[in-house]
């Protein structure tokens, strides 16, 4: 098996990693940017999350002799290999996360995806005048970023771990 996709993979769970430590960095600064920092490594971080886990899903494909560059999603993955009549247990266990909301691969998917979307903030329904100011709080609420570090720290590791018990269960097939 050729390593490109395994080498992608392990490139960006580094990177997350990276981006994690950076996050860190970001929340104990003190620069007048540290909430932009904040928000702008938080967002890196889930990239490189979704981009290890779509790695992941070409990795697979590709050990099971599949053409991995059709894959662009677990359920592309599943028609290869149903189309094959494999039953690989490595996106058996995906597909398990998958279907619960709550687990820690549907909550990454549902945030990463969250950064795609605008978020159109409603203006209430005060009457205004042209003499009047209007302040407008650019920034999301910030008390919870260690929470959110903890959370994609979390998410890193969970991820590591799914990706080795894959590869062990590819290196028996």
């Amino acid at each position: 098996m050729s390593p490109l996709y395994a080498s992608r993979t392990n490139k960006k769970l580094y990177f997350a990693r990276l981006h994690l430590d950076a996050l860190v960095q970001a929340g104990n600064s003190t620069s007048w940017d540290k909430h932009a920092l904040i928000e702008s490594f938080h967002e890196s971080v889930l990239f490189h999350l979704y981009g290890a886990y779509h790695a992941f899903l070409r990795e697979i494909a590709q050990g099971y002799k599949l053409p991995a560059e059709q894959v662009r999603s677990a359920l592309d993955l599943h028609d290869l290999l149903e189309q094959r009549g494999y039953e690989g247990p490595e996106y058996a266990y995906i597909q398990q996360l998958l279907g619960e909301s709550d687990s820690w691969l549907s909550m990454l998917i549902a945030e990463y995806q969250g950064c795609w979307r605008a978020v159109d903030k409603a203006v209430t329904d005060q009457p205004s005048s042209s003499s009047e100011i209007h302040i407008v709080q650019l920034s999301a609420n910030h008390a919870e970023d260690g929470y959110r570090y903890e959370q994609l720290a979390t998410w890193l590791q969970a991820l590591k771990a799914l990706v080795e018990q894959g590869r062990e269960q590819l290196a028996e097939w």
